[in-house]
C-alpha cells in the first residue's frame, strides 16, 4: 500500500510517505502557522523523492484530532481535497494515539498517556494500556482536563508524553517520555493508520470529521 500521511494537530507538523507498506521518508516544522503553507509542499517532495505521482497514492490519512482547531483541519482539508480530487479514499487516526505511538519503546511501563496543550490550562489526553509488550490502541477514552485533575492517574509506571506533558513537566517529573519521543510526528500518524488499514477500512473524503472534545474558544 502506498500512504501519504499530513499531522497538523500539534506545533510539530508535516508530511510522511509509505511505499509498499514500508516508511519512506517524512519532513517536519515545528511551527503551527506555517503548517498550511509547508505541508502540501514537503509531500510534493517527499513523492518526488520516492518516484510517485499523486496518482499512486492508495490512502490520503491525516490526524483527526483532538489538538489545535486550525491545525486539525489543516491535515484532515488536506488529506479529504487531495483524496477526493483522486478518486481514493482517506483514513484518519487519533492525534494522542500517534504521539503515543511515537513514544512507546517498551520498557517497564504499564500504559502510556499522551498529552496535548488544550490552551485555558487544559490538556487533552488518553491512557493507553501496554499489554504483552504491545500498545493498545483501542478502544480508548480520550478527555479534556486540567493537568492537577489528572494527577492521581499517573502512577510510576505511567509515560507521558506530548507538548502536554512537556509543558507541565512540573507537575509530572520523572514520568517524562525521551526528548525526541516526546512530540507528535507524521511518521507515527502514517505508520498508525497503516496499522489501523488492517482491521478498520477507509472511508470517502466526505465522512471523514474532526474530533475536538471541546467547542472552539474565540477570545476579543
Amino acid at each position: 500500500m502506498n500512504l501519504l500521511a499530513f499531522e497538523t494537530a500539534t506545533p510539530r507538523g508535516g508530511a510522511a510517505v509509505v511505499v509498499n507498506d514500508a516508511l519512506v521518508g517524512q519532513r517536519t516544522i515545528d511551527d503551527a502557522q506555517a503548517h498550511s503553507r509547508f505541508c502540501l509542499k514537503a509531500a510534493e517532495e517527499l513523492l518526488a523523492e520516492a518516484g510517485l505521482q499523486w496518482s499512486d497514492i492508495d490512502v490520503y490519512a491525516a490526524s483527526h484530532g483532538p489538538g489545535s482547531f486550525t491545525g486539525v483541519r489543516v491535515g484532515l482539508t488536506l488529506a479529504k481535497s487531495l483524496a477526493y480530487a483522486a478518486g481514493k479514499q482517506v483514513f484518519t487516526v487519533s492525534s494522542l494515539a500517534a504521539i503515543a505511538r511515537n513514544s512507546y519503546q517498551g520498557g517497564a511501563i504499564t500504559e502510556v498517556m499522551p498529552l496535548i496543550d488544550a490552551r485555558m490550562d487544559e490538556v487533552y489526553g488518553a491512557i493507553h494500556r501496554i499489554v504483552d509488550g504491545a500498545l493498545v490502541l483501542e478502544p480508548v477514552k480520550e478527555f479534556c482536563a486540567k493537568p492537577n485533575d489528572i494527577l492521581n492517574l499517573v502512577t510510576p509506571t505511567t509515560l507521558l508524553c506530548g507538548e502536554g506533558a512537556r509543558r507541565h513537566a512540573d507537575l509530572f517529573r520523572g514520568n517524562l517520555a525521551p526528548e525526541d519521543r516526546m512530540l507528535s510526528e507524521p511518521s507515527a500518524t502514517a505508520l498508525l493508520a497503516l496499522t489501523m488499514l488492517k482491521s478498520h477500512p477507509p472511508q470517502e473524503p466526505a465522512r471523514a470529521n474532526a474530533v475536538y472534545w471541546r467547542d472552539p474558544v474565540r477570545k476579543p
